[in-house]
């Protein structure tokens, strides 16, 4: 695979036409059309990079991809596919009922603990009760740090 390294970048060897038939035929994966391109994949980064216009190019060629697989997966649910009419509910007909729900529970099923840490108004502590805390904060940090 050749580099784009001719003297003067991927700039004197590309055409943005070349360029975006290459992103099209390869849905817009980068490395592929680089392979297609005969480029390295940097010198096509750097080349998309310096031309901002082609990122539009690059989000309509996404669309298009989208559309298509949306097209595929109408046409499985058509057929009665089980597993994609399965996605297409847990994933468009939440409002439905048909998300995946997840339950979180505690030992034994039971409600999961919560303690409460008592909350410390450090503005009304003195400049010494302040010290301390700071130092007993740093002291616990680095026990928990302790391997048992």
């Amino acid at each position: 695979m050749g580099t784009g390294h001719n003297g003067g970048g991927p700039e004197s060897t590309l055409d943005e036409g070349r360029v975006i038939e290459a992103l099209r035929e390869s849905a817009g994966i980068r490395s592929v059309a680089a392979q297609m391109l005969r480029i390295h994949r940097s010198n096509l980064h750097r080349f998309l990079k310096t031309r901002p216009h082609l990122l539009s190019e690059l989000e309509d060629i996404d669309e298009e991809i989208k559309d298509l697989v949306e097209g595929k997966m109408l046409t499985a649910i058509r057929n009665d596919d089980g597993q994609m009419i399965r996605f297409f509910l847990q994933t468009r007909a939440r409002d439905r009922g048909y998300g995946i729900k997840q339950e979180h529970s505690g030992p034994g099923g039971g409600p999961i603990p919560f303690q409460q840490r008592p909350t410390i108004d450090v503005d009304k502590l003195t400049f010494e009760q302040q010290k301390a805390l700071l130092a007993a904060t740093i002291e616990a940090d680095e026990d928990a740090d302790q391997p048992d």
